[in-house]
């Protein structure tokens, strides 16, 4: 939930994003803010690299839903990351998400 519905609902002082002082809507937080849009830039960068390491074979003939569940893992760990960054007021970290995900996709440290 955005600033915005927090600031309506009473729970919150402003309806400002924590990062870039624009009207934080539920949209804004996971998407348009500066950092948030710097973020996931630096998110796929880094999808890119470690898939271009990727076996061709593997990637040429791998298993869609494997890959589609991995997205999605991708997804949750984004948000989750997101979120808490907010709370903690520090940026996300690629890092951070990209370490998670290596855990619980890939069993790797």
């Amino acid at each position: 939930m955005g600033n915005v519905a927090l600031f309506t609902a009473g729970l919150k002082d402003s309806d400002a994003c924590k990062y870039c002082g624009f009207l934080e809507t539920f949209w804004h937080m996971f998407w348009e803010c500066d950092i948030v849009e710097t973020f996931w830039m630096q998110l796929w960068i880094k999808v890119i690299e470690d898939v271009s390491d990727l076996d061709p074979q593997r990637l040429l003939f791998g298993n869609f839903l494997e890959f589609k569940e991995c997205l999605l893992l991708l997804s949750v760990l984004t948000k989750k990351e997101i979120i808490c960054a907010r709370w903690s007021n520090s940026p996300p970290s690629v890092e951070g998400v990209w370490r998670k995900f290596l855990y619980f996709a890939m069993g790797k440290n």
